[in-house]
């Protein structure tokens, strides 16, 4: 049985989780109308994403993270926080 996204065995396939992960870190989402946005995390709180955008002269977003469909990082950030 492929174990990869089911959450009680995984916690760590879930939207949620990956951008706590990223906290500090540029990322791509991709909100589920198709709209990409380049993001610094802040942080996440409960189920909102507190972001930069970059170059949109507006200092914070807040998200749900349940608009996000989504998540384009290098690779090596997402391993190195699985791996702590």
């Amino acid at each position: 049985m492929n174990n990869c996204c089911d959450f009680s065995y995984n916690p760590c396939c879930s939207i949620k989780n990956i951008l706590e992960m990223l906290k500090g870190q540029n990322c791509i989402i991709v909100l589920k109308n198709g709209r990409a946005q380049c993001v610094r995390v802040l942080t996440v709180c409960d189920n909102i994403l507190v972001c930069e955008i970059a170059g949109c002269g507006c200092p914070v977003k807040f998200v749900d993270i349940h608009c996000i469909c989504e998540i384009i990082t290098d690779c090596r950030k997402v391993l190195g926080a699985f791996l702590r």
